[in-house]
Formats: C-alpha cells, structure tokens, sequence
C-alpha cells in the first residue's frame, strides 16, 4: 500500500444453513467492490456459497482486478477467503499463479464451521 490510499468496501452477506439437515454452517455469498479511490484500482471479488445440494467447497472466492480506465481485468483472483487466494494474468491459465492471501494457521479455527448440537435426551439438551 502507498502513503494515504484508503480503500471503500462492503460486506458479503453473511447466512446460516443447516438447521434442519446437516451441519450448521456459516457462509458469506455475494459481490463485493473494492475501490481505491486515490489511484483508480479497485476489485470485483464474488464470495460463493456451496449449493445446498451437490456439494462443493465451503468458503470459495474468485474475482477480478481492474485499473480505472481499463474494461478489461489485469488480474485474477481465485480460492477460499480462510485459506489461500492466488493471483494470476489469466483466469484459465494455473502457470503464472501467486499466492496473494494465506493466512497463518494458528489464526484460523478449522474449515468449514460446523456446530453440531449435543443429542436430546428427555427434552434436555
């Protein structure tokens, strides 16, 4: 980062799933821009949500980074928001990619969150 970039972003939406089958677990879904207003830069990140059926990968994220007077992306982004996020040139190519994100393990609590609630017994939990 260079001296007084300051970056305007929001918030994935955040749900719970799982109540009545399966394991409780929270995810983030949604399109989230970041922009930094100074220089032009900003990002395009989708946080996806495992379908309900089917399965998949919790905590997935992909996106795209733009220069402010460019329609075309310069870089790519793709992995899981907990773990790591690579950047590449090419969002097929897997040759020329970095790793922009990893997060240090003991900072993490194990992937995905599940809850699962003791077991009833005489209406007690």
């Amino acid at each position: 980062m260079y001296s007084g970039e300051t970056y305007d972003f929001q918030y994935p939406g955040g749900f719970a799933k799982g109540f009545i089958i399966g394991p409780l677990v929270v995810e983030y879904s949604g399109t989230v821009t970041i922009e930094c207003k100074k220089t032009g830069f900003y990002a395009v990140i989708e946080f996806k949500k495992r379908p309900f059926f089917g399965g998949g990968d919790y905590n997935l994220v992909s996106g795209k980074i733009y220069e402010y007077d460019h329609k075309k992306p310069i870089y790519y982004l793709s992995g899981h928001w907990d773990a790591e996020i690579y950047l590449s040139t090419s969002k097929h190519s897997s040759n020329n990619k970095v790793v922009l994100w990893n997060p240090i393990q003991e900072a993490l609590p194990a992937r995905p969150v599940v809850y699962k609630p003791k077991k009833i017994r005489n209406g007690n939990f």
